[in-house]
């Protein structure tokens, strides 16, 4: 009852969105509609990636291997190596959210090169890969980091569902010994605190574009999202 009652709250006002599904008909919604969320509620069907934990991946846990299925910008990451840290972040094209968070990350990717962060494009809706690609290629200079399609969903299913993450955009920050540092939006403000931590945590300090290494202060990162911006959408 609890759970339904956060995710009746997180529809009103608009963060999430939820599908219904009918044989091979998927209504997918995000207004900030109290009737629409008590019928997605009656119904059963709040839907936000919408799957069972199935090895119960938290923050302490080793991440898991990569296994997307092709890289479409950047330079390709086979494995997370010891001594790096990285983000991986699930989003869609079609998730407005996800299209809000782009500026954010690529911010954060400059502010600490060091840290090796992939976009991973894992709800497509559209079956064409030409449609990804002719996004992430309008992006420009807008996303600079590394993007990459999870076509048949199997990274998903070891990241997202294994977190019991129904929410996108959602974000894995993996610390330089391989370790889940956080998991959630890349919105909130303690993504960006667990990105400059695992920055600092590296082997070798992330250098900044002039050369210098990052800033060993204790002072946060000026990266906090905006107050109004929705934070999350769904996948389907």
């Amino acid at each position: 009852m609890a759970k339904h009652l956060r995710y009746q709250s997180q529809l009103e006002s608009g963060r999430c969105c939820f599908a219904v599904d009918s044989g091979r008909t998927t209504i997918s919604v995000m207004k900030n509609s109290r009737f629409i969320a008590l019928v997605g509620l009656a119904l059963g069907s709040i839907v936000c990636l919408g799957a069972t934990p199935a090895k119960g991946l938290t923050v302490g846990s080793k991440a898991p291997p990569l296994s997307v299925e092709r890289w479409i910008k950047g330079d390709e990451v086979k494995t997370l190596d010891e001594g790096t840290s990285y983000v991986v972040e699930f989003w869609a094209t079609w998730c407005p959210p996800c299209v809000k968070s782009i500026p954010h990350l690529s911010e954060l990717q400059k502010k600490y090169p060091g840290v090796v962060m992939i976009g991973v494009a894992a709800s497509e809706r559209n079956p064409d890969p030409a449609v990804l690609d002719s996004f992430v290629a309008g992006q420009g200079d807008k996303m600079s980091y590394r993007v990459a399609a999870d076509s048949d969903r199997s990274m998903s299913k070891e990241w997202m569902e294994a977190a019991a993450q129904r929410f996108i955009p959602v974000a894995f920050v993996v610390d330089a010994k391989g370790i889940l540092a956080y998991i959630g939006s890349p919105m909130d403000a303690g993504f960006a605190k667990a990105v400059r931590k695992v920055a600092k945590s590296a082997e070798t300090p992330a250098d900044k574009p002039d050369g210098k290494p990052v800033d060993a202060s204790d002072k946060p990162a000026d990266v906090t999202p905006p107050k109004d911006e929705p934070k999350g959408g769904s996948a389907n």
